[in-house]
């Protein structure tokens, strides 16, 4: 005997796509919301809306209930043109960028001038791109070796993501896009099958 068991959020179930943080890098958590949920201490919830917040290294997420006021609010559609943002676009600017460094950084032994008196050859990089009415932000050095942090902003508030933290959720975007309408949303969501 076949038998199929399958569980399926519902249009008003709280959705999350997250990552956690581990000892090296931050965590990020979009909490998406197809309709509003019917517990009245969601309220304030707006439907087709997608509450992205991080968590520091080593810590966890902030119940929703208490972080959702620093959230940055986006749309469904708009967080699946996030996601494709950083599958499809940012991996080719991080390769251009490191390839420069790369050039630079050879480069950067310490030139002489004059007796004592002696300098390094460095630069940076800046990236800005718009998703929708969202801003991202990037600028980097060529001496710093941290992660690649992204300062993303709509309206009033901001949060910074780790690239490369989005670029590994973005590898399951078609997943999410497969429960998002299994659940019900209907509305404008980016084919991806045919940006891949």
């Amino acid at each position: 005997m076949d038998q199929a068991f399958t569980v399926v959020p519902l249009a008003t179930s709280q959705i999350i796509h997250s990552k956690l943080s581990t000892f090296t890098t931050d965590g990020f958590q979009a909490n998406i919301f197809i309709d509003k949920p019917t517990p009245v201490e969601y309220d304030f919830v707006q439907p087709n809306s997608v509450y992205l917040i991080t968590a520091k290294k080593n810590c966890p997420f902030e119940p929703f209930l208490e972080s959702h006021e620093k959230a940055v609010v986006i749309s469904i559609p708009m967080y699946i043109n996030l996601l494709e943002f950083f599958k499809s676009t940012w991996p080719k600017v991080k390769e251009r960028m490191e390839k420069q460094f790369k050039k630079i950084r050879q480069g950067t032994m310490p030139i002489e001038v004059e007796p004592h008196i002696q300098f390094m050859l460095e630069a940076s990089v800046c990236y800005e791109s718009w998703i929708n009415d969202a801003f991202l932000y990037f600028k980097k050095s060529s001496a710093d070796f941290s992660p690649n942090t992204i300062h993303l902003q709509r309206d009033d508030k901001s949060i910074l993501v780790n690239a490369e933290v989005m670029n590994e959720l973005s590898q399951s975007a078609e997943s999410l896009v497969d429960f998002l309408y299994r659940a019900g949303f209907i509305d404008g969501i980016p084919d991806l099958s045919s940006q891949s």
